[in-house]
């Protein structure tokens, strides 16, 4: 549907100029990596960034499983804490989520 407002929601914080955007199950999957060994978590993160790499440092799509993904993507300028906006449509619902990374300036409604 079309997004007729938007919503600041929160934000993400970026650090080493990168972001990543996952589900919560995909949340879940790294969460339960992370504590089951933090060696093999490190080898996720170097894969991870292998990838984001092999794009130019743009996006990459990774998979965690065969169920899940995350998005890794370099984050505009930098290391810093960008706006996420949601998009609504004429009865409310969700339509969108965008996260601002400042290099265009766009007022939202």
């Amino acid at each position: 549907r079309p997004t007729v407002r938007w919503r600041l929601v929160g934000g993400v914080a970026v650090d080493g100029g990168t972001a990543a955007v996952t589900s919560p199950e995909g949340a879940h999957v790294l969460e339960a990596r992370l504590r089951r060994d933090q060696a093999r978590w490190d080898g996720v993160w170097d894969r991870m960034f292998d990838s984001l790499t092999a794009h130019d440092y743009k996006v990459t799509n990774f998979a965690l499983d065969r169920q899940v993904n995350l998005a890794l993507f370099t984050s505009g300028l930098g290391d810093a804490s960008y706006p996420v906006y949601a998009g609504f449509d004429t009865a409310g619902r969700p339509t969108r989520i965008v996260v601002d990374f400042l290099l265009l300036h766009f007022k939202w409604r």
